[in-house]
């Protein structure tokens, strides 16, 4: 097993130990059009205790777009699955993009999936 694989079970481990402490996982992002190919800028993952959804927000500006998110935590699970896997998201109401093209998601890159101890930080984690 890789290292990036290892990573992803252990922030896979943690969160299905933690998913029932989320009420939805928020995601922000900007993604980015080359030719035909939506392309990652940034994208960050929230999970949620509230149970009131932020609503959808889609700047769209051509090749640009800036967008939020929430999505139910067993949505957030299949995004997390296919981004392991496909190193591609897919998301309501938006292009699926890639996410990645070099070793992907190494320790330091998903180090903010570790949720910190403290009722006031619900932790997150980085695509950039």
């Amino acid at each position: 097993m890789s290292n990036s694989e290892d990573y992803w079970s252990s922030f896979f481990k943690e969160f299905e130990r933690r998913r029932n402490q989320y009420s939805y996982v928020e995601v922000k992002g900007i993604i980015h059009s080359e030719g035909n190919t939506w392309k990652n800028v940034v994208t960050k993952f929230y999970p949620k205790p509230d149970s009131v959804y932020d609503k959808p927000i889609k700047y769209d500006y051509g090749k640009t777009i800036i967008f939020s998110r929430s999505i139910e935590v067993e949505k957030s699970i299949e995004v997390f699955t296919k981004l392991k896997n496909e190193k591609k998201i897919s998301l309501p109401e938006l292009k699926e993009y890639e996410a990645y093209t070099n070793d992907f998601l190494t320790r330091d890159e998903i180090r903010r999936h570790e949720v910190f101890n403290s009722n006031k930080e619900w932790g997150g984690f980085d695509l950039e």
